[in-house]
């Protein structure tokens, strides 16, 4: 989608392994420049955690 380089905030509904082993997420985020949502399955390497739970 053209405009929608991120970061973009988003969350993850699901994870699978692709057909050659490698994990990939379904993620869902918002590109605001487009007005759009958009769901896609990413590599890990393509997300970054927001921060840890304080639950133990």
């Amino acid at each position: 989608m053209p405009g929608a380089r991120g970061p973009h905030p988003g969350l993850v509904l699901e994870w699978r392994r692709a057909g050659d082993g490698a994990w990939e997420a379904l993620v869902v985020f918002v590109v605001e420049a487009q007005q759009a949502a958009v769901q896609q399955w990413l590599p890990p390497s393509s997300l970054t955690p927001v921060g840890r739970s304080s639950r133990v």
